[in-house]
C-alpha cells in the first residue's frame, strides 16, 4: 500500500477504505468510521500534492467555494515552491441573496486583513467584485505586486476546480457528521426513526408580568431559525413552571391542529428544559390532544450542563462522550 501510495495509485486503497467506513458506520462504530474517513482524506491530500507538482509559479493561494441550502464552504489550497503545502476550510452560513463572486470578495477581504506573508497570486474560479481595489490594497500591504487571477485553462484551472471539489467534499462530510449525531440520538432515546425535526422548549420566568416560553427548532440537525417562536404566558396565575410549559405546548399543538402551516409538521422529538415533573406535565397535554410524540426532559448538573435525559420510562444517563 505504501508503494502504491507513493506511485499515486490510490484508487484501490480508497475503495477499500470506503468499504471499511461503511462497515464501521453500519455497526455504529462511529469513532472508527471517523478515523478511517480522516485516513482517506489524508491520502487524498497526498494525491493532491502530487497533482500540483507541475505548477511552475510559487506562492499561490487557490480558493474554491461550494454551497448547499444551509452552509457555504470556502477551501484554500496553499501552493509553495510548486507544491501543495497545506489547505484550510471555513464554513459560512448560507447567504441566499449573495452570489459566489460577492461571497469570495467579502471572504478575501476578511481573510487577508492580517495574514503574513501574503501570496504572490490568489486564484479563484471567476472574476470577483472589487478585484482591482482589493489587488491595490493587498499590493500596498505586502509592498510588492499581488494579483487575483481567474484561470481559463490548463493546470491552474484544474487546481481551482480541485479546490471547489474539495469544498464540496468537506460540506458533504459535515452533512454525514450531522446524520451520525442524529442516528446516535435515535439509539440513545430508542426512537422509532431518526428525529429530522426536533423542538425544544424552555420557560423564562421573571415575575408575574414577564413570563415567556421559548420554542427552538432543529431540522436535520441544524437550527431552523425561521421556526423559532416565543409565547407570552397568558393563562397561568403565580409561579408555576409546569403549568406554563403545559400552556405553551397546548397552544403550539392547537395552532397545528387549526391548520397553521407555520407550525407544520409536528416534531419527531420534543425536548424540555426540565426534569421528570416537566415531562409528566407535558405528557398530559399530548395525551389530552391525542398526539403521540417522543418526549424527554434535559436533566442538568450543578454546572447547568445536561447530564441525563428523562422520559416516562425513567432517566437515561449520558456518558462523558455523549452530550445534548
Amino acid at each position: 500500500e505504501v508503494i502504491a501510495l507513493l506511485e499515486g495509485k490510490t484508487d484501490k486503497i480508497k475503495r477499500s477504505l470506503m468499504e471499511e467506513i461503511k462497515q464501521a458506520s453500519d455497526s455504529m462504530q462511529y469513532e472508527k468510521a471517523a478515523y478511517l474517513r480522516d485516513k482517506k482524506l489524508a491520502i487524498e491530500a497526498i494525491t493532491e500534492r502530487q497533482k500540483v507538482s507541475n505548477i511552475s509559479e510559487n506562492d499561490i493561494d487557490v480558493i474554491g467555494i461550494s454551497r448547499n441550502d444551509f452552509k457555504i464552504c470556502v477551501e484554500i489550497f496553499f501552493v509553495r515552491k510548486s507544491k501543495m503545502q497545506g489547505r484550510e476550510h471555513y464554513f459560512i452560513d448560507n447567504l441566499e441573496d449573495e452570489t459566489d463572486r460577492e461571497i469570495l470578495s467579502s471572504f478575501i477581504k476578511q481573510y487577508y486583513i492580517d495574514k503574513t506573508p501574503l501570496p504572490n497570486k490568489i486564484m479563484v474560479k471567476e472574476t470577483i467584485d472589487d478585484k482591482e481595489i482589493i489587488e491595490q490594497w493587498l499590493t500596498k500591504t505586502a509592498g510588492r505586486k499581488i494579483e487575483i487571477k481567474s484561470p481559463q485553462k490548463g493546470e491552474k484551472l484544474k487546481l481551482v476546480e480541485m479546490a471547489e471539489k474539495n469544498a464540496l467534499i468537506t460540506l458533504e462530510n459535515k452533512e454525514k457528521d450531522k446524520y451520525n449525531i442524529l442516528l446516535e440520538l435515535k439509539e440513545i432515546l430508542n426512537l422509532k426513526k431518526i428525529p429530522q425535526k426536533i423542538e425544544s422548549y424552555d420557560i423564562s420566568n421573571l415575575g408575574e408580568d414577564s413570563r415567556v416560553g421559548g420554542m427552538i427548532v432543529y431540522r436535520n440537525g441544524r437550527p431552523y431559525k425561521a421556526g423559532y417562536r416565543k409565547f407570552t404566558i397568558k393563562n397561568v396565575i403565580g409561579q408555576n413552571d409546569y403549568a406554563c410549559m403545559q400552556e405553551v405546548l397546548q397552544r403550539r399543538i392547537q395552532r397545528y391542529l387549526d391548520g397553521d402551516e407555520s407550525f407544520a409538521p409536528l416534531p419527531d422529538l420534543i425536548l424540555l428544559d426540565g426534569g421528570k415533573g416537566h415531562v409528566h406535565a407535558v405528557q398530559q397535554v399530548l395525551d389530552s390532544m391525542n398526539v403521540s410524540i417522543p418526549l424527554y426532559g434535559l436533566v442538568k448538573d450543578d454546572k447547568h450542563k445536561t447530564r441525563a435525559v428523562t422520559g416516562e420510562g425513567g432517566e437515561i444517563a449520558l456518558s462523558p462522550g455523549r452530550s445534548l
